[in-house]
């Protein structure tokens, strides 16, 4: 199931973290997806199949917002080593399991415990998971804008309510799970230029 989008370097990567945050998880609850399939199909996959709209951006930077155990960041950054990816949170344990994640696998990460509004450096890409409604991510990243700036949404359900931002324009995508009946959403976020969105 990994094979289609992991080479076996990055699946033992995977390996790994999955060890590292079972070992973590006994002490201070990331996650409470502990079977390694569901793990795979729920955490793995789910972030994996967003790859294909992050490539063609050719992101420098990201952030995974409110990243949690590293999730997307993590696994977009064993998929994207060439990608440097900041990992947001304001949980003092979650950041430290990161750095623990970081020096074992040596991956392009940098995790930070703060909030993100007094995050300052430049990225290509904001990222999250679940983390909040549309609106309220613009509000809180407000100050991370800039013209070339994609922001990505990942829900395990469709939005209900419209944007409305006479800034923003977005594109809702759904995604699938290979081999799995789960169904995944990606809201991708770019300002308003005029250009149609590809993606």
């Amino acid at each position: 199931m990994l094979d289609s989008f992991f080479t076996p370097g990055q699946i033992s990567l995977i390996d790994q973290y999955f060890e590292l945050l079972s070992t973590w998880n006994h002490r201070h609850n990331l996650t409470r997806i502990t079977e390694k399939t569901s793990f795979i199909e729920r955490h793995v996959l789910d972030s994996a199949v967003t790859r294909k709209h992050l490539i063609p951006l050719f992101p420098k930077s990201a952030i995974d917002l409110g990243t949690g155990a590293g999730i997307p960041g993590v696994i977009l950054a064993i998929l994207m080593p060439d990608t440097h990816w900041h990992l947001v949170d304001a949980n003092a344990k979650r950041i430290a399991f990161l750095e623990h994640v970081k020096f074992h696998l040596n991956l392009n990460i940098s995790p930070h415990h703060q909030r993100i509004e007094s995050f300052q450096q430049h990225v290509d890409l904001i990222i999250t998971r679940a983390v909040s409604d549309p609106e309220t991510i613009l509000k809180i990243t407000r100050h991370l804008w800039h013209e070339d700036l994609h922001i990505h949404l990942m829900r395990s359900s469709n939005w209900e309510a419209l944007l409305s931002n006479e800034k923003w324009q977005y594109q809702e995508i759904s995604l699938n799970i290979p081999n799995s009946d789960l169904t995944r959403y990606l809201m991708i976020l770019t300002q308003k230029t005029g250009k149609k969105l590809i993606f």
